[in-house]
């Protein structure tokens, strides 16, 4: 393992991140599982995630969300959209929750600056699709949530004046 500076001051410890090194084996192995792996958890992941899926990008990410927006015109109604970027995710995991859903999915460890990883990281960030419950999209720690409002009761309700 060695240190990567992040960001601020490179005197100061909390300002590095750790990083594994892995060796050519470890790597070459790490190649060999992914495919089945993503496979095997393929169906337990949103479809609203964009990142890490064959013929998904951030292209598909933000045309989704442009469709979304265009069918909100067309009803003459209001969309908002909140979007969300969580700073340092891979280095604020909680590894207890992380270990216990990965564990369910016959999986041990979470191996940062590995092939694995970035995907590991999607399996334990999969829970924030199913906990809400108003359209959205993400790539990887990336979240837009899109609430459509035809009412304009409601739209002034919420601070976002009327749709009129």
């Amino acid at each position: 393992m060695f240190p990567v500076h992040k960001k601020g001051n490179n005197r100061d410890i909390n300002n590095y991140r750790g990083i594994t090194s892995l060796n050519a084996v470890s790597k070459l192995f790490e190649l060999v599982i992914l495919e089945p792996l993503e496979a095997h958890c393929k169906p337990f992941l949103s479809n609203d995630q964009h990142s890490l899926t064959p013929g998904r990008s951030t292209a598909t990410n933000l045309l989704c969300l442009t469709s979304y927006i265009t069918d909100c015109m067309v009803q003459r109604a209001q969309t908002d959209v909140i979007y969300t970027d969580l700073a340092a995710a891979f280095d604020k995991v909680n590894h207890d929750i992380a270990i216990a859903k990965i564990k369910k999915f016959g999986i041990n460890g979470i191996p940062q600056g590995s092939h694995l990883g970035p995907f590991l990281f999607l399996l334990y960030f999969n829970d924030v699709h199913r906990a809400l419950k108003a359209s959205r999209l993400s790539f990887a720690d990336d979240l837009k949530i899109v609430a459509f409002s035809s009412n304009s009761l409601k739209c002034s309700l919420i601070g976002a004046g009327s749709t009129q």
